[in-house]
């Protein structure tokens, strides 16, 4: 099936067959589906389009993932179930949890760079609790504009962003009795490399 097929069930459809989505190959390997079933008690259909708007949204970024990378991520969870479990349930409550749909869009991005190896399984789990902890506005302007260190913008990014690891206090700054001073952290860096070619 199609992604924009898929979409459009979801979007226009109140109730959908949750056998009916899972033909989608790539969908279907996900244990995201298998714990839906398992966290919503759900047998045979879903009724939150609302919820399944998250999902796509989610699907939106992730589809477009190296195939080589996913056959071997799979080789990967089935070789380590308890934390593929682990990492699919992450996604489902955050994904869940989520009131902008491109949340769930970035969550999907993210999964999409743990699959293909460019994060790790550390970073993922940071970095979709730092999605579901800050605002969509920050996080685009702490990608696009690469960080904002200064202290005199509305509340200062870096001061927001501090307590997720993304800016910290220069040394100097720390040293003196002079105005405290942020700079971008390695993880804040990193964050924004793996975001580069995300579509806001």
């Amino acid at each position: 099936m199609k992604f924009s097929n898929f979409k459009d069930i979801i979007v226009n459809n109140s109730e959908v067959a949750l056998d009916y989505i899972t033909e989608d190959g790539l969908l279907k390997d996900i244990p995201i589906i298998n714990n839906l079933v398992d966290l919503y008690n759900v047998k045979t259909t879903i009724s939150d389009k609302i919820f399944y708007k998250k999902v796509v949204s989610f699907y939106e970024s992730f589809s477009c993932v190296n195939r080589d990378s996913f056959v071997k991520w799979q080789t990967w969870a089935k070789e380590n179930i308890e934390s593929a479990e682990k990492v699919a349930s992450t996604l489902v409550l955050h994904i869940d949890s989520q009131h902008d749909l491109i949340k769930c869009k970035i969550i999907g991005h993210i999964f999409k760079k743990l699959v293909e190896e460019k994060i790790t399984l550390n970073d993922f789990e940071a970095y979709v609790y730092v999605v579901s902890m800050c605002s969509v506005r920050d996080l685009r302007k702490h990608c696009v504009d690469g960080g904002d260190q200064s202290s005199s913008t509305e509340a200062s990014l870096a001061q927001r962003l501090q307590f997720v690891g993304f800016y910290s206090f220069t040394p100097e700054s720390l040293s003196q009795n002079d105005k405290l001073e942020y700079e971008i952290s390695d993880r804040g860096c990193h964050f924004i490399e793996q975001m580069k070619e995300f579509s806001w």
